[in-house]
């Protein structure tokens, strides 16, 4: 029921155009309008109808004879002839502007379509090269990444061994030290030995010259 009720507002809604522009076409254009045709022979005139006339100062000259006059809606039917005319000679024309825009519009379409195509191909390769770059870019910094580590690792074993080479060098330093210590204190022990041993010499013969 709601969808009748609707379709019958739609048809009153509608129909109110077309009432109104039947209002102006029957009572306010075609009143006075009018399709002529003109009488071909022009004379002798005629004793009853209508005449095509033009006033020339005071005097008025026939110009034609009216053959037959449409006005209202006979006109409209009369006049059908003459707009379909109209519309066979302004189609032809429009059928080639028509044709021709169809082509250059088909054109510039395909033209459009594969610039857009080859942007698109294009912009798809940058994209695809800027990923490519992306990856290698993410493979380089973990691969540097791994190169820090590894050098920090590397840096820490060099203080280390260095730590360590100072301690021994520390201590084989003091060993060094302590050996020419002792050194010097054998020297000079040898050396008092062989002062011992020229004073026992010397004695020795002090008193081998004493006895007869």
């Amino acid at each position: 029921m709601r969808n009748l009720s609707q379709n019958k507002y739609l048809w009153i809604i509608s129909a109110i155009p077309v009432f109104i522009l039947y209002c102006w076409l029957n009572w306010g254009l075609l009143p006075n309008l009018a399709i002529i045709h003109l009488d071909g022979s022009g004379d002798p005139l005629p004793k009853a109808g209508y005449l095509l006339v033009y006033k020339e100062g005071s005097n008025l000259a026939v110009k034609r004879v009216i053959d037959s006059l449409e006005k209202g809606w006979s006109g409209v039917a009369a006049a059908w002839p003459y707009t379909l005319g109209g519309i066979m000679i302004g189609l032809l024309p429009g059928m080639v502007i028509s044709e021709l825009s169809r082509r250059i519009y088909e054109k510039a379409t395909i033209e459009a379509q594969t610039k857009a195509e080859k942007r698109m191909q294009e912009a798809w390769n940058k994209e695809s090269d800027a990923d490519h770059r992306l990856v290698n870019a993410k493979k380089m910094k973990a691969d540097a990444s791994e190169l820090l580590d590894a050098a920090a690792r590397l840096r820490k074993e060099n203080q280390e061994n260095r730590l360590e080479f100072e301690g021994m060098k520390m201590m084989f330093e003091g060993k060094l030290k302590n050996a020419e210590s002792t050194a010097n204190e054998l020297k000079k022990a040898r050396n008092k030995i062989r002062r011992l041993e020229d004073k026992i010499s010397r004695m020795e013969e002090e008193n081998s010259i004493g006895w007869p």
